[in-house]
């Protein structure tokens, strides 16, 4: 296992907390590996693979927005 270096903050999901650390990677290629965590299970991604996830959980969010700024407008519905 990688050597944590820090804590990097929390993440909440419903009613369950996730800690985020940062650790030393696994391998010369990934200099770091990032674990999101709990008492009952660990992500282990390393940090090309972090920032992908960030960027997803980014465009979701965006397009998130996107949805419920239409509000009740219906799929196919052309009334503009």
């Amino acid at each position: 296992m990688g050597e944590k270096i820090r804590d990097m903050g929390s993440l909440k999901i419903g009613d369950t907390r996730f800690a985020i650390e940062l650790n030393h990677g696994y391998t010369t290629r990934n200099k770091y590996s990032i674990h999101i965590q709990n008492e009952k299970m660990r992500l282990a991604l390393n940090d090309e693979e972090f920032l992908k996830l960030c960027g997803l959980i980014l465009r979701a969010n965006s397009e998130l927005d996107y949805l419920k700024s239409q509000g009740n407008k219906k799929a196919g519905d052309n009334n503009e």
